[in-house]
């Protein structure tokens, strides 16, 4: 099929541009319901009041027994901050996390508004080693990029593309999604090179915070994001119940 173009704002959408979903799923019923609504992806965590923790090696196969791709969290504590008593306990959960076939490892963390390069290094070592063993995962740097200031998330981008994370997710700042339109547009343009003007995407903005049905699409031509998080995304005719406890993510 030839690719309408479709003028929104001043962002560029094609008709064939796909649109990847992830669900943001905690139990069995939730992975169920992201099967029947069709969800692209999946990142499963535990303990979602928590902001998400590293889910159970259990649920990770149960996902992947549904044929989902399964990106885990891996995560200690609330906040995003490294304790010191995690470290050990962080490359315990990514072992199990790669025996239990995860697609993709969801984890970042900030120190005094910066990427904390130490702990990221560590885990990545981690990583590597596994990877020589079970083969290669995408690598997914989650909302403590939110805790840094505009400046700070572009230099970001660079340093974890370079890392070889593929894709980062944010809300854009503050508040929602909806609340940093143009903050989102400007993130995903230097991703993609767009700022550099080589028009080639080194790591994807994956944009969530209040995403749902009813506005990933018009985030997408505001700001020209394709991939979208959300709890409410592939669950907008209820396909699992509303988990009170759960933060907004």
């Amino acid at each position: 099929m030839c690719a309408q173009i479709i003028r929104e704002t001043d962002v560029l959408i094609r008709e064939t541009d796909a649109f990847i979903r992830e669900a943001c799923v905690e139990t069995r019923d939730e992975i169920d319901g992201a099967v029947r609504g069709n969800a692209d992806r999946i990142e499963l965590c535990s303990r979602l009041d928590l902001g998400g923790l590293t889910p159970s090696a259990e649920m990770v196969a149960y996902a992947r027994a549904q044929k989902l791709n399964v990106a885990a969290m891996i995560r200690r504590n609330e906040g995003f901050t490294a304790a010191p008593e995690d470290g050990d306990g962080l490359k315990e959960d990514i072992r199990a996390m790669f025996r239990s076939g995860a697609n993709g490892l969801v984890f970042g963390y900030v120190s005094g508004g910066r990427l904390d390069l130490a702990t990221i290094h560590a885990l990545l070592a981690e990583i590597h080693a596994q990877e020589a063993r079970y083969g290669k995962r995408e690598l997914v740097f989650h909302m403590a990029f939110d805790e840094l200031s505009e400046a700070g998330q572009i230099a970001a981008i660079d340093t974890l593309a370079a890392l070889g994370f593929a894709r980062i997710l944010t809300k854009g700042g503050p508040g929602r999604a909806e609340d940093n339109l143009a903050r989102l547009k400007r993130l995903n343009d230097h991703a993609r090179g767009v700022a550099r003007g080589t028009a080639q995407r080194a790591i994807t903005i994956l944009c969530g915070g209040g995403v749902t049905d009813d506005n990933y699409r018009r985030i997408a031509r505001e700001t020209g994001i394709t991939q979208f998080h959300g709890r409410r995304l592939i669950n907008p005719a209820g396909l699992w119940p509303a988990t009170a406890r759960t933060k907004s993510v």
